[in-house]
């Protein structure tokens, strides 16, 4: 190529040859990476939860390859998935460790690559303390001079083993997983009230969600407030207690009107002296719910199973039967669900171990909460 330069102010004229490259310049080649966005250095993951490991990437095979190094062992794969994916969920597994490492590769050839800083590793530690129970057989309902009719007639139920909370759920564990709190008597570590037997179950259901457990109750059912509800009985997880369960586990295998002795005095006033040692009623509530674990255990190991709030259980409510019984679940439908122990607003004698009662599903009151159970 030739350029003419004209120089002002001379009267030179020349010419300034500019030589031709040999060829044009080719492209550089595209570059290859991946950027992992988490998990980050520091991060600790719990057994039961599920983990996100999210990375961007370009010039990838179109898959990746998800890796777990836990405690400086060798690698081991989570998983293989596209690369335009940019996210991988997984359940996390114990054991507890730390020194954990994540791995993001191109699962073609490996390369590129990037890991993640350490991590941990923890086990999981349950919302709720439970207490495990071996099951067992006893007679269901009352012949005391106080039971009503309704309490009879006296059965003999065995019950197989199951795990049922040591305190009736709280305040704060349920603001906790459903994220609001419908209490008239506010406090953290006072039982949640005022929750219909439908805001129960999908707490249960929520709980068994975060804690990587199978519903017991169908969704849908609760969501629609269905007149028949779907129950996975061989789920793991949380539900109400069955009417038979619940008295089984108040009892504790006493054959008493309460679980440290008989009723004395049926009403508010004067106290009954063993009512008073074990359960919150109107002789001693000051009209309020109290914090749980305030009075005295069975012998399980429990607390607040008379009095406090009432607990939903999860049977309809229907009459008892005389013959002998295992693992009763209760009627196959009804309109009513049953209701245990007695609440800070109750009489003396409604807060027997064996007194029953019922409500509508939908109702709720500041006086009737729950606990949960699961197998």
């Amino acid at each position: 190529m030739r350029t003419l330069l004209i120089v002002a102010g001379l009267a030179t004229i020349g010419f300034l040859l500019v030589p031709r490259c040999a060829k044009e310049p080719t492209a550089l080649p595209a570059q290859e990476w991946i950027d992992l966005l988490s998990p980050t250095q520091g991060t600790t993951w719990t057994v039961g939860d599920t983990a996100s490991v999210t990375w961007t990437s370009r010039g990838t095979s179109g898959q990746v390859k998800i890796e777990l190094s836990r405690g400086g062992s060798s690698w081991t794969t989570l998983g293989t998935v596209s690369a335009s994916a940019n996210a991988y969920d997984w359940v996390v597994t114990g054991p507890e460790a730390t020194g954990c490492r994540v791995r993001v590769s191109d699962s073609a050839d490996g390369s590129p690559s990037v890991q993640s800083g350490a991590l941990a590793i923890s086990e999981f530690h349950s919302l709720l303390d439970m207490v495990s129970l071996s099951g067992g057989t006893f007679q269901m309902g009352s012949t005391s001079s106080w039971a009503y009719s309704w309490e009879q007639p006296v059965h003999q139920v065995t019950v197989s083993a199951f795990s049922i909370a040591k305190d009736e759920v709280t305040q704060a564990q349920y603001q906790e997983v459903m994220g609001t709190n419908p209490s008239y008597f506010q406090g953290a570590n006072r039982p949640v009230e005022q929750v219909t037997w439908w805001d129960a179950a999908k707490f249960c259901n929520a709980l068994s969600a975060r804690e990587g457990l199978t519903k017991f109750y169908n969704d849908d059912d609760l969501n629609s407030q269905a007149s028949t509800v779907r129950m996975t009985w061989s789920a793991n997880g949380y539900r109400l207690p069955t009417e038979a369960e619940w008295e089984y586990a108040c009892r504790a295998g006493s054959t008493t009107d309460f679980y440290n002795g008989n009723l004395t005095n049926p009403y508010c006033e004067p106290l009954d002296p063993n009512l008073d040692l074990i359960g919150w009623y109107c002789g001693n509530s000051n009209d309020q719910t109290h914090d749980v674990g305030g009075k005295q255990p069975n012998t399980f190991g429990l607390y607040d199973m008379s009095g406090n709030v009432w607990e939903w259980c999860n049977d309809w409510y229907g009459d008892y039967s005389s013959g002998s019984q295992t693992d009763p679940t209760g009627p196959s439908s009804g309109s009513t669900r049953v209701r245990r122990g007695g609440s800070w607003y109750s009489y003396a004698q409604s807060c027997r171990s064996a007194y029953r009662y019922d409500y509508s599903p939908g109702y709720s009151y500041y006086d009737i909460g729950f606990r949960l159970v699961r197998r």
